[in-house]
This record gives C-alpha cells, sequence and structure tokens, in this order.
C-alpha cells in the first residue's frame, strides 16, 4: 500500500505542475477529480497504516499539499489558481481518512 501511495503522490504533484496544454483532457468534472484524487491520497495511508497517529498525519498533510500544488500552479504556463479546487482538495482528504479509518476499522473487526 505504501508503494501505491507513493506512486498516486508522485502522479499528483506531476500531473499538477505539468503545463496546461501538455495536460490530456479527460472530459471528466475537474473538481470530481480534484475530490477524487485527495480522497485517494488521503484513503491509502488511514486504511493501510490502520487507525494510528501516524496514518491520520499522513492523510491530513494532503489538504496543505493540495494548497501548496494550487498556488504553484500560479507559475506554471496554462494553469491557474484556484479556490475551487482547493476546496474539493479539502473536502476529498476528509472523504478519504473518514472512509479509510472506517474501512481499516470494520476489517480490523472482522479478522
Amino acid at each position: 500500500m505504501l508503494a501505491l501511495w507513493l506512486v498516486s503522490l508522485g502522479l499528483t504533484v506531476w500531473a499538477s505542475l505539468t503545463p496546461g496544454k501538455e495536460m490530456p483532457q479527460t472530459g471528466l468534472n475537474d473538481k470530481l477529480v480534484h475530490l477524487w484524487t485527495y480522497s485517494v491520497l488521503a484513503g491509502l495511508p488511514a486504511f493501510s497504516l490502520r487507525p494510528h497517529k501516524s496514518a491520520v498525519w499522513a492523510a491530513l498533510s494532503m489538504a496543505p499539499l493540495g494548497a501548496a500544488l494550487e498556488f504553484a500552479q500560479m507559475a506554471v504556463p496554462g494553469r491557474s489558481f484556484e479556490l475551487a479546487d482547493m476546496a474539493a482538495n479539502t473536502i476529498g482528504v476528509g472523504l478519504g481518512l473518514t472512509l479509510g479509518l472506517f474501512f481499516a476499522k470494520r476489517i480490523k473487526y472482522q479478522a
């Protein structure tokens, strides 16, 4: 799970800092992509590290990362800073953390 999280993290940073004209168009709603991406980034450590302080901190650290990447996009050609993207990232972190901890706890009690 750690490897999957690190790969997901790296892909997110790369995609966030890729110039706009080089980004493939997915046809998906941009805010849903942000929500999904940060749900995964927060959910993976919460689920894989079990309900532990380090899991929560790893998951919560995705919110400031999302904010920093939004600010960094101001310096990337064809990209822009959007508060709505930052909000979708933060909501995604909350959703991913909640779901990750919920499923980790359920699996723990079933084992």
